[in-house]
């Protein structure tokens, strides 16, 4: 079911890429994915390209779904909690403590182009980093360790 196509004003990138994508138009339009069927923009692009599914339509499509989302495992058998209550308490931990990272010499590393953060999403990762700080779990580095400040 194809709907009427319009301008586009907001820029779009495809990964890793510094150059913006040649913006035809967008067609709102229904896609049908096995039993999920969802009303969306498709964007269509100058080029020969490829079709790419976005972060957003992968997730509502049911094609794309990152991370568990565990807030309590409970179990009859799951009885360390009543015996070491204080484990259980606040955020987990482990200060003081080096940890040593153990490191496959024979793979070669990779440096990757930082990805992107959607401008609409930009004041909740900041608002997020800045309570993540807070609560002591991620701390503020303006370099590699021992680099001068």
């Amino acid at each position: 079911m194809k709907k009427k196509e319009s301008e586009v004003s907001q820029k779009l990138y495809a990964y890793s890429s510094k150059k913006p994508l040649k913006v035809i138009g967008k067609v709102r339009t229904t896609i049908k994915v096995s039993d999920r069927e969802e009303t969306m923009d498709i964007f269509v692009v100058k080029g020969n390209n490829q079709s790419l599914l976005g972060y957003e339509t992968s997730v509502k499509l049911g094609l794309l779904k990152i991370g568990l989302n565990i807030n309590e495992i409970t179990s009859k058998t799951f009885q360390y909690k009543s015996k070491y209550p204080n484990l259980f308490n606040g955020i987990g931990k482990l200060k003081g403590k080096q940890v040593q990272l153990h490191i496959n010499e024979v793979i070669k590393p990779v440096a990757q182009q930082h990805r992107r953060i959607p401008i609409h999403l930009r004041k909740q990762l900041k608002n997020e980093l800045l309570r993540l700080e807070k609560l002591d779990i991620i701390e503020k580095v303006d370099g590699p360790p021992g680099s001068p400040p």
